[in-house]
């Protein structure tokens, strides 16, 4: 019984913490492929350190049209509001 017990306590866990090591081996989220999903995440967030926007540097909005349109879309009917 106190194997059992051990084996639940210490040997189970370990187990799944190695078998957890397998996707983040295949995890291939580097390099230019990284820098791209950061770039968008920066896009969507507004955030520009002070360097224009590529997108918007030319003049197009359309990004910043459909990541405003997903923020809205994504709101709550219920949620509170500034509006009284």
């Amino acid at each position: 019984t106190q194997n059992w017990v051990y084996f639940a306590f210490c040997g189970f866990p370990g187990i799944c913490y190695l078998l957890s090591c397998i996707p983040i081996m295949k995890y291939d989220l580097v390099g230019k492929k990284k820098q791209e999903i950061i770039d968008e995440l920066k896009l969507r967030r507004g955030e520009t350190d002070g360097a224009p926007v590529p997108a918007l540097a030319d003049g197009d909005i359309s990004a910043l049209d459909a990541a405003t349109d997903d923020i809205v879309a994504n709101v709550p009917d219920d949620a509170p509001n500034d509006e009284t």
